[in-house]
């Protein structure tokens, strides 16, 4: 497939860099049915790809059947390509989600931590699996408290979703902080990769950033965050509210 279009079947996600001396364009191509990422072939990948490298202690994958980490596999060309440029360096980058296009001049490992968030969570990392969703709603720079707002919305409807198949819901939302405290993990493990290459920071810190997102939401009890939105809802929380069966005024 030529990586420089996008195919009719595909939800695709359009990273520009444009630094000094060079523009620089990554497509992330999705299946559109499940947001799972349409790898390009390649055929060689650097040794820090093994999935025996720093393998993370929750990985389930064994490298008889991977014989590369499905994260690093899926960034490699972008880590190799920002591995000369220092975090603090400032770029223009233009993001394309659909019909919509998002242009900033930002330090490289602002523009970087969002392009390596969609790569980790759609490359097939069965822990990183269980945000594939949020990747629908791709909102690049987005604050702390904008993704907690996401994870809930994403695990509320999944709740709903196990509810309708018979299976148990987790309405307490007990289950979203340990998927939080698994993802910790594998982005610590995943940051020790990098050392080999020689890089400069700029693609280690964007893990690190990556990182400080999943820890946030690990220690901060779900709980408090829904009490702190609760104002939001107030249209849905009078006894006339059409959710509760009443017609709308």
């Amino acid at each position: 497939m030529d990586q420089s279009q996008t195919c009719e079947d595909c939800f695709a996600i359009r990273y520009t860099f444009t630094l000094p001396h060079s523009t620089r364009e990554f497509l992330v191509q999705l299946r559109r049915d499940t947001l799972a990422l349409i790898q390009p072939p390649r055929t060689h990948y650097p040794d820090w790809a093994r999935l025996d490298y720093h393998q993370c202690k929750n990985c389930p994958l064994t490298i008889d059947r991977f014989p590369h980490c499905p994260v690093a596999a899926s960034m490699a060309e972008a880590i190799e390509y920002f591995q000369d440029l220092w975090s603090f360096e400032e770029i223009v980058v233009e993001i394309s989600v659909g019909t919509r296009t998002v242009r900033t001049r930002t330090a490289v490992q602002n523009a970087l931590g969002g392009l390596t968030g969609v790569y980790m969570v759609t490359s097939g990392c069965p822990i990183l699996d269980q945000l594939r969703p949020m990747a629908y709603s791709h909102l690049p720079f987005a604050s702390l408290e904008e993704t907690v707002y996401r994870a809930l919305a994403m695990y509320s409807l999944a709740q709903m979703l196990r509810q309708r198949r018979g299976l148990t819901p987790d309405w307490e939302f007990a289950g979203l902080a340990r998927i939080y405290e698994q993802i910790g993990i594998v982005n610590r493990s995943f940051h020790r990769r990098l050392p080999m290459i020689g890089t400069k920071e700029a693609g280690k810190n964007a893990v690190i950033s990556l990182d400080a997102y999943a820890k946030y939401t690990s220690n901060r009890p779900f709980a408090k965050s829904i009490a702190e939105l609760e104002k939001l809802f107030q249209p849905y929380l009078r006894s006339d509210s059409p959710a509760e069966g009443a017609p709308p005024a």
